[in-house]
């Protein structure tokens, strides 16, 4: 009743939201915000508020889920109203796969819905806002969280080669196992899901390489993040169906694996941890080589196990598969023995985690000198210090002697591999 200018009115009028204007939310609630609204349009568009009897009846023929009859209820007229939209999606879905005469399919397209998001905010909207959707989206994003949750199916990697030509490749056509697509799926979390935006890839088997091997890259002159490499562990040997996906994607990598020397004993049964003796008799061989071989018949390339070790390795090295003799870290120790400064460094790394006395820690250093790496490695992980926590705290003090060579090759091969890209 008072006289107020209706201008003034809406000009105040506020959309308020958890108890706070609009105006005040952070970007990323106002992003989530607006995609939700667009969904939500969509589907108001594509679901009918009123149906004529005789088009209802013709709906209801192909309704094998009845989200028709759930939804609708019949007017005095003989038409029929939509009352209820519980069933929201599965009518969506409906009328999508039986379109409307007029009413047009919809893609939407999104560009990076992860700006301004907490990561957990990220992975909540891919998931149950944007995947969701019963419509067909293209959605652009640099989140790793983003990418982390989405199937493999779904993606479209695309890759610059030069300035002016991309490569556009799609997970169809990969001969994968559903349980190896698994494996991926789960493989890819959020620090592995850096494999899609990295110009080149170094695959290893766990959490050692994954704190050094960028330490040795930068000891030499060739920073990873400076060159877009990424580290990434499979957690175990079975590097094939990852190696197979990256090569799907067309995304530059290279597979750095542990030899994993072993002898047989009568029984046939693998004896690892152990060093090769010149005058030990029984036979040997090398667990890496079988993986390896596995790796690379997976791209119809064959390796003869037969030949010697060194022959083996050359072959691998030529396909980006790196070999080392024994494990990762007895390699390490036994390319420090020829440099004072690399084995001060692994025994001044020693010394600052091992909870054991003076005498233990001598004895470390003295068996390090001798070449008894196996006894080092065992000290290491007998102690309760393993093998992670003492990677982690050598790349604080590592030098170039303490880098295997097989190691230093992989660098260098992404790096030539990725630069051709």
């Amino acid at each position: 009743m008072a006289d107020i200018d209706a201008d003034k009115i809406l000009h105040d009028l506020k959309i308020m939201l958890s108890g706070r204007s609009l105006e005040e939310k952070s970007l990323g609630i106002k992003n989530v915000l607006y995609i939700t609204l667009l969904l939500l349009q969509f589907h108001d568009d594509e679901v009918p508020t009123l149906i004529r009897e005789r088009d209802f009846i013709s709906y209801s023929e192909k309704d094998s889920t009845s989200c028709l009859l759930d939804s609708y209820e019949k007017t005095s007229e003989g038409n029929y109203r939509l009352a209820n939209t519980k069933r929201q999606k599965d009518l969506v879905r409906f009328f999508q796969d039986n379109q409307r005469i007029g009413v047009p399919e919809v893609i939407i397209a999104i560009e990076e819905p992860e700006a301004h998001l907490h990561p957990i905010l990220q992975r909540l909207v891919f998931r149950d806002v944007v995947f969701q959707s019963a419509h067909s989206i293209l959605l652009t994003t640099h989140s790793t969280h983003v990418a982390s949750v989405s199937p493999v199916e779904h993606m479209v990697h695309i890759l610059q080669v030069n300035k002016n030509e991309s490569t556009i490749r799609t997970y169809d056509q990969l001969e994968l196992s559903d349980q190896d697509k698994l494996d991926i799926e789960r493989y890819l979390d959020v620090s592995r899901g850096e494999v899609y935006f990295g110009k080149g890839v170094i695959l290893v088997e766990g959490i050692a390489e994954q704190y050094l091997i960028p330490k040795f890259a930068e000891l030499i002159g060739l920073p990873l993040d400076k060159n877009g490499v990424v580290v990434c562990s499979v957690n175990s040997t079975n590097f094939s169906p990852y190696s197979a996906f990256l090569t799907r994607m067309s995304i530059p990598h290279v597979v750095l694996t542990d030899g994993d020397f072993y002898y047989e004993d009568s029984n046939g049964e693998r004896i690892f941890n152990i060093l090769r003796s010149p005058t030990d008799t029984r036979k040997f061989g090398y667990l890496g080589v079988e993986t390896a071989s596995n790796i690379l018949s997976s791209r119809g390339i064959t390796v003869d196990q037969s030949v010697p070790f060194e022959s083996s390795r050359l072959l691998a090295e030529k396909y980006d598969v790196f070999l080392g003799e024994y494990t990762f870290e007895t390699d390490i120790f036994l390319k420090s023995i020829a440099s004072p400064e690399a084995i001060a460094s692994i025994v001044r790394t020693y010394s600052e985690v091992s909870l054991g006395g003076s005498r233990q820690k001598a004895n470390f250093e003295k068996q390090l000198i001798a070449g008894e790496a196996t006894k080092c490695l065992a000290k290491i992980e007998a102690v309760g210090i393993g093998k992670g926590r003492f990677a982690q705290r050598l790349a604080n003090t590592c030098v170039v002697g303490n880098a295997p060579d097989y190691a230093l090759n992989a660098i260098r091969a992404i790096l030539a591999v990725q630069k051709t890209k």
